[in-house]
Formats: C-alpha cells, sequence, structure tokens
C-alpha cells in the first residue's frame, strides 16, 4: 500500500490530504491490483495535493545513481524533486482536475522545456545518458501520463478540504515513514524525507477538520529490533540480521536503496525520538506497539550504551516505565496477533 489505507479490504475508504504527495501511475496499478483481488477502493483527494510527474523521478534517479557511495537513500520516486518543481511551477489537483488531456500535456512539456536541464545542472550533474534523456522529453511518456492522471480522477472523489472528515465517528491516521526521517531532524541531514512524519500533519488536518478537540490515541511502532531502508544514520548497524527467524518480504533490495539494515534496539533513542515528537498533548494517548517477537527469542537491547539481553516480559517492562498508556505485542502477520498487554 502506498496510496491505498491498511483498511481497505475492510471496506474503509482513504483519504489523501493535502499534505501527500500523489504517484498518478502507482495509484492507478495499485488500484487495478485491489480489483484483481476483489476490492473496489473508495478514495478521496484533497484538491491541495502535489502531483509527482515523470520529471520529477528521473531527475531524482539521475542523481541518485551519480551519487555513487554518497547517496542520501532515496526511493527514487521523485519526492523531494516534486516539491523543488513546485517552488518555481505551482501544480495542485485542483488546477488541472477539470482540464482536459492536452493541457496537462502541456504543462509536463513546459516544465520539461523550462526547467529540466536547468535543475539538473544545479544539482551538479555534468553528462547525462541520452536514454535517460530520450525517455525525460518523450511524448509517449507523456501521453500516457496524462492518461493515467484522468483515469485517476475517474477513480476518486476530489474534495476542498478536510472538513468533510466530520462524518466520520473513528478516523485512522496513517504515518509514511520513520520519526527519523522527518525533515527537521537536521542533525541527520541530508538522509531524510521532504515531509514530516510525526504529528505535525495529524494536528494540522484535524484543526483544518475543526476537529481538534477529538481525543487522539497516537500509536507508535517499533519492531524488536531496528531496521532502516537506504542510507543514512543507524546506530551500532549489524553485518547480518539480528536474529536468525528475522524475514522481511517487503523490503526487498533495490538499485536505490540496497538492502535492509539491522540494529538492535536502541532504548534511549526511542525514547528521546517518541517524546520530542509527541510533546505535550493533553487530549492524546500515547501508545507503543512492538512487532516481530516472534523473530526473537530474548531480545538484544542498549540502553544508557549499554547492551542487555531481556525477555518480552522485561522488554514491555522497560516500555511501561517510559510512560506509555497502552503497549501492544504483535507475534505475527495477521490482526489476530496482535495483542494489547
Amino acid at each position: 500500500f502506498s496510496h491505498y489505507g491498511a483498511g481497505t479490504f475492510c471496506g474503509l475508504p482513504t483519504y489523501l490530504s493535502k499534505h501527500y504527495i500523489i504517484n498518478t501511475i502507482m495509484f492507478n496499478q495499485e488500484y487495478n491490483e485491489l480489483v484483481k483481488k476483489g476490492v473496489t477502493p473508495e478514495v478521496y483527494i484533497d484538491e491541495s495535493c502535489l502531483f509527482t510527474i515523470p520529471s520529477d523521478m528521473m531527475i531524482n534517479q539521475i542523481v541518485e545513481k551519480q551519487r555513487g557511495k554518497y547517496r542520501h537513500g532515496s526511493c527514487g520516486l521523485g519526492i523531494n524533486e516534486t516539491i523543488e518543481r513546485n517552488l518555481r511551477n505551482t501544480m495542485l489537483v485542483r488546477h488541472i482536475q477539470y482540464d482536459r488531456r492536452d493541457d496537462i500535456e502541456r504543462f509536463i512539456a513546459y516544465v520539461n522545456k523550462d526547467y529540466v536541464i536547468a535543475r539538473l545542472k544545479r544539482l551538479g550533474v555534468k553528462s547525462i545518458n541520452l536514454d535517460d534523456l530520450e525517455n525525460m522529453f518523450s511524448y509517449e511518456i507523456i501521453r500516457r501520463y496524462a492518461l493515467d492522471f484522468q483515469l485517476m480522477l475517474s477513480r476518486a472523489t476530489v474534495v476542498k478540504n478536510s472538513e468533510f472528515l466530520k462524518k466520520y465517528n473513528d478516523i485512522i491516521f496513517e504515518g509514511g515513514q520513520g520519526l527519523l526521517l522527518d525533515m527537521n531532524k537536521l542533525e541527520y541531514f541530508p538522509h531524510l524525507t521532504r515531509s514530516k512524519t510525526g504529528l505535525t500533519n495529524v494536528v494540522d488536518i484535524l484543526n483544518d477538520a475543526g476537529l481538534q478537540d477529538e481525543k487522539v490515541d497516537v500509536n507508535y511502532i517499533t519492531r524488536c529490533y531496528l531496521t532502516r531502508h537506504g542510507a543514512g544514520y543507524l546506530p551500532r548497524e549489524l553485518d547480518h540480521k539480528p536474529y536468525e527467524k528475522v524475514l522481511d518480504l517487503t523490503n526487498t533490495p533495490n538499485e536505490f536503496q540496497g538492502k535492509l539494515r539491522f540494529a538492535y534496539l536502541d532504548l534511549d533513542l526511542i525514547e528521546k525520538t517518541i517524546n520530542k515528537d509527541f510533546g505535550c498533548r493533553n487530549n492524546f494517548k500515547k501508545n507503543i506497539a512492538i512487532t516481530c517477537l516472534d523473530q526473537a527469542d530474548t531480545i538484544k537491547i542498549y540502553k544508557s550504551n549499554t547492551p542487555l539481553l531481556l525477555s518480552e516480559k522485561e522488554l514491555i517492562q522497560w516500555f511501561k516505565d517510559m510512560g506509555f498508556d497502552n503497549i501492544y505485542t504483535s507475534h505475527g502477520m495477521t490482526r489476530n496477533d496482535v495483542k494489547l498487554v
């Protein structure tokens, strides 16, 4: 899932808020896969969403490849490039949702001509593979993208803001990436994402919807070990899996992020990062979920730079002592494996 909520198979609708960056191609690919599985997703798109165009992804991939061992850890989907382009050529969903296909094509062609080469030069790219250049300016790619955009809009409902959320009794917010990837974690620059990955956007959406006084359960999630996919900070990184039974079917090795990286839990880092994100919020509950516990018999952690071996029961007690309101555990791959302890 990247464009659809985890509750899609339960018949729940998805809202892509103004903080979301849409990848039209992926939206339709995922939609088709869900339909094959017997689900027709219900999706709302905020009219203020940014959207990625093919040249955003291509610039991202060209630059990341040329960084070599100094890569930022990008997934190659053009998130940062989409934001950078919009600083100069702002184009939101609302600007083209009623336009004809040729208007979308003209916009992309204009960006390609007016912006792309200049942007690559600013990023220090001295030479460009002819195939990359041909793909970037290919009319066929632009045409297919415009058709994809029209198809996406036919499969979704565009809304002006988040006020429509008031009609629901329960709303589930899904975080996109880990707290340490937040754009404001400048101590870890440049290995960050161009978004706010904690509570900031959630609070903003609640305020916009007039739901700022609602009670909110905040569920932070960690495996019983640390992982990172892509370059960047990982304390005490291991050169092997932390536990023999570790299995990950999702974060497969790829050209831009390499293979999944591992480390043991650092409880000080977890506590410091979560407390900073959570702050003082009187109507919020601070919960934590610990997953993949079926993959470890005893759990190695670091506390005050000291390595310790803990049982699951002892690890849970550590989290209780940190002041979490509720603690959940997961011992498998289904909802039946999740318990409140």
